[in-house]
């Protein structure tokens, strides 16, 4: 049996994992991790700690803790705020917990989360890319309102999902979403909503790509809603070129890329350096990536290119309910083994 740390298990990308891990062949110990005690994935764990924030100067020094005390096998990062963190302390971790920390390099995991130099990626190396320009340079600010017109896309240029991401109709608002959003990138708009993709990239530990799984998706709150899996050849080349660039720097495990189809073809806008919240739905669909980062990462076997079914997912909403006191146990405690809940299983 492996240990394996799961952390941010709160948000849907660390739960997908804990449901692809459930997926797997192998017969695995989870051990979650958040900082809230009412997050739900913590209760569907075989262990539960709750942690600092990833932002705390305690967080890494706890992680440790926790993998020593389990003797954690392997650490897989469920959200967007910790992968920096563990990027730049994945070697002092491995090191003092014996752990292995699924993180590309911090140069990847820098160049994609901050869109402004996922930008300057994109273009250096030839790719189609956004029409984007800061938000804190006025010539600029009017060069892509000349150039693109109404609407633009207001974001921070290092944030996570959708989360201060704005639509700008007139000059306005443009004015208005740049006082909201601190160090704000300015994009057009790309193509329509409707061709709007989300694709899985998994990269061995040598930095080979492993396989490549596309989703044409419906967003509700910045989430995939519903996805159609199957072969979409315009985005899949563009993802490949992607894929190539970046495993010349080294990335490893899983990238996942949303790009939109446009009249120029498919371009990618966001590059994020970590599972996504559709991990789940490509392990049911046969493209498993934590299956594959046991086998490759952990038991340090060849493995062949990852395949996919085609399909269609549509999000069906369930609730995870426990006790009361296994809530006050687990706030006081900090942890819980063996955790107890439920889900409802009526349909």
């Amino acid at each position: 049996m492996y240990s394996v740390l799961v952390t941010g298990v709160g948000s849907n990308i660390g739960q997908g994992i804990v449901k692809a891990l459930r997926l797997s062949s192998f017969n695995c110990r989870i051990i979650g991790v958040d900082m809230n005690p009412l997050s739900a994935g913590l209760y569907r764990t075989d262990s539960a700690y709750i942690v600092p924030p990833a932002s705390d100067e305690e967080y890494i020094g706890t992680i440790i803790d926790i993998c020593k005390k389990n003797h954690v096998d392997i650490v897989l990062i469920g959200s967007d705020a910790e992968v920096s963190v563990f990027a730049r302390h994945k070697a002092l971790l491995e090191e003092t917990s014996k752990a292995k920390v699924i993180v590309s390099p911090l140069e990847v995991v820098s160049l994609c989360t901050d869109k402004w130099l996922t930008v300057n990626f994109l273009t250096k190396t030839g790719l189609n890319y956004p029409f984007s320009v800061l938000g804190n340079r006025k010539g600029s600010v009017k060069r892509i309102i000349d150039v693109c017109g109404f609407p633009l896309i207001v974001k921070p240029r290092v944030g996570s999902g959708s989360e201060n991401t704005y639509k700008s109709s007139n000059e306005e608002e443009l004015k208005c979403h740049l006082k909201l959003v601190k160090c704000a990138l300015i994009q057009e708009e790309l193509g329509s909503e409707h061709e709007e993709y989300t694709c899985g990239i998994f990269f061995s530990g040598d930095s080979k790509v492993k396989g490549i799984i596309p989703m044409r998706r419906e967003l509700q709150g910045g989430t995939t809603y519903r996805a159609i899996v199957d072969y979409f050849p315009e985005v899949l080349q563009e993802v490949e070129k992607i894929a190539y660039h970046l495993s010349m720097l080294g990335a490893i495990g899983p990238i996942n890329v949303q790009l939109r189809l446009t009249s120029r073809g498919a371009v990618a806008f966001e590059i994020n350096p970590r599972f996504s919240g559709t991990t789940a739905f490509r392990a049911k669909f046969g493209f498993n990536e934590v299956e594959a980062i046991i086998k490759n990462f952990l038991l340090e076997e060849e493995i062949d290119e990852l395949k996919y079914k085609s399909g269609v997912v549509m999000r069906y909403w369930e609730e995870i309910y426990t006790s009361l006191d296994e809530v006050k146990k687990l706030k006081k405690k900090g942890y819980l083994y063996k955790p107890k809940s439920e889900i409802l299983h009526i349909l």
